[in-house]
């Protein structure tokens, strides 16, 4: 086997870069129109324009095409994805992705399992209905041959100014009404707007409310094979709707499964003698990509208090769960000299991961003594983990004198869920050097695998990419591109499925990243 280190994975991160700091005008259509409910064909990097709804539509140039070729025999055949970018006159711009199975005219199978012919965004819906030509062994497809067909038609009662049925991304700001949704880019997840309580004050009107009262934000999280979640975010907001920074426990950022769920504005506000509808609000978020979870300063068995400072993590057992003290939110405990009507309480900001739940964001707390011990147990459930807040220190001594982000120490324990494995002590994690920080991507053909199976071909039906960081794709399309445009039409990407067909041309005990659609991201494979 030979790896290939070409100079086009560079130039497509290079422009990818590029097209970042580009403004986010409307693809060029060159004059082309079609109205609605009318189908119309694009080849790639064609654009046409929606005729009187300010919305224009283009086929990106990027296919996988894992359709059995015509003049093959296949045991299975897989789909063909492509992906169109909608733009639309003030609002985000979208690229969803299409999977479709065909017969060999290239006409769409509707009935295909596994099939994603239809797109909503908006009011709109967006229909794929062909894509051809129709693959063989002898003739791999060009990208700038491809070519698809669909029917774009619009829904008249839904909401024109909102986002809802989006396919999004992190770092994308969307706006949705109560009731509406978005889907995940690349993951089985929807996020609802399920109800906006709001208790702000009145424009214009005397307010007696801290920062004229807080609105809250209830938003439901749907993943496939997890249980149902309500992520609930909280904000004062100015005169424009427009979320301010978190104020003690009023806090307009969540983070939850590894995704940061950002509160960017609830529009309109309350009105004097106008009532407003649970449908009439807007609620502008924006999902962005967790941090991860640091090595800590210390480790802990389940059952054994550990202690942290501010922005440190603990690691327990053998990695199964990692604890780190984000900050301390609220500190209202009554210093010593004082004497108090109501004694106070501490609530800190946590971060927990663990193998089962990516990482997520909890507030806990209470009431404490004078040596910072907690008069109550506060305890969060994180993926079956039980984790306690035992005592926070240092108590404030004296009225007015604040104490330093970076002295807080606090101790926690956790509980491990029944039938979890003892771990064996880790006293050190291994060193990541540089080099180990970079991996190369596994690229597969599948059309390789047939063309071997026939006795037609003995060309390599793997390669690996230069060694790139994590980051170097953070969706399908970046993914797919770092193959695609470094050896040709009829690579892609490998995900963890993929691994056992090619395993017989791997190397032996040499890790590489694969990408996974669920996780949106680069995984170590070895």
């Amino acid at each position: 086997m030979h790896r290939r280190y070409g100079v086009f994975s560079v130039l497509w991160l290079l422009m990818t870069l590029l097209a970042a700091c580009q403004l986010d005008l409307p693809p060029i259509t060159q004059g082309r129109t079609t109205p609605l409910d009318a189908p119309f064909t694009l080849r790639a990097n064609q654009a046409i324009e929606l005729a009187g709804e300010g919305a224009t539509l283009r086929l990106e140039p990027w296919a996988e095409d894992k359709r059995c070729p015509a003049d093959a025999e296949c045991a299975e055949a897989g789909p063909v994805r492509v992906q169109v970018t909608l733009w639309r006159e003030g609002r985000p711009t979208t690229h969803p992705v299409f999977v479709a199975h065909t017969d060999q005219t290239g006409a769409v199978l509707p009935d295909a399992p596994g099939s994603d012919l239809t797109a909503k965004v908006g009011p709109y819906r967006i229909t794929l209905t062909a894509v051809t030509p129709y693959p063989t062994t002898a003739t791999p497809t060009a990208m700038g041959e491809y070519a698809a067909t669909f029917v774009v038609s619009k829904d008249p009662t839904a909401n024109p100014d909102t986002d809802a049925d989006m396919h999004v991304l992190t770092d994308q700001p969307f706006t949705l009404a109560p009731g509406e949704q978005v889907i995940l880019t690349g993951a089985n997840i929807t996020l609802t707007v399920e109800a906006v309580t709001d208790a702000r004050c009145v424009a214009d009107a005397a307010c007696e409310e801290p920062e004229g009262g807080v609105v809250q934000v209830a938003l439901g999280w749907r993943k496939e094979g997890a249980a149902p979640q309500t992520i609930t975010l909280t904000a004062h907001t100015d005169d424009a709707g427009a979320a301010l920074p978190p104020a003690g426990v009023v806090r307009p950022f969540r983070l939850f499964d590894g995704v940061g769920f950002h509160l960017l504005s609830i529009t309109p506000l309350p009105q004097v003698g106008v009532d407003l509808a649970p449908e009439d609000y807007r609620v502008t978020l924006m999902l962005e990509a967790g941090p991860r979870m640091s090595s800590g300063v210390d480790y802990a068995e389940p059952g054994q208090p550990f202690e942290l400072g501010v922005g440190y993590t603990a690691i327990i057992g053998q990695d199964v769960l990692r604890v780190r003290f984000d900050e301390v939110v609220t500190d209202s405990r009554c210093p010593r000299l004082v004497v108090c009507v109501q004694a106070g309480e501490v609530q800190l900001a946590l971060t927990v991961a663990s193998t089962g739940q990516r990482p997520t964001s909890y507030v806990l707390g209470g009431a404490t003594d004078s040596q910072g011990r907690l008069f109550a147990p506060a305890t969060i459930a994180h993926d079956g983990f039980m984790v306690q807040l035992l005592q926070v220190t240092p108590y404030p001594a004296q009225p007015g004198a604040a104490i330093a982000a970076d002295a807080y120490l606090a101790v926690f324990v956790v509980e491990a869920p029944p039938g979890l494995p003892t771990p064996i002590p880790t006293a050190t994690l291994p060193a990541v050097t540089p080099e180990a920080a970079q991996l190369p991507l596994l690229c597969i053909n599948d059309f390789a695998l047939v063309r071997m199976a026939a006795g037609a071909s003995d060309e390599p039906a793997i390669e690996f990419t230069e060694p790139l960081a994590q980051d170097a794709a953070t969706d399908y399309g970046q993914a797919h591109a770092l193959c695609n445009k470094t050896f040709g039409a009829e690579w892609v990407q490998a995900g963890p499925g993929d691994v056992p067909r090619f395993a017989q041309f791997l190397p032996a005990g040499q890790p590489f990243w694969v990408w996974d659609g669920m996780a949106r991201s680069l995984i170590r494979y070895e």
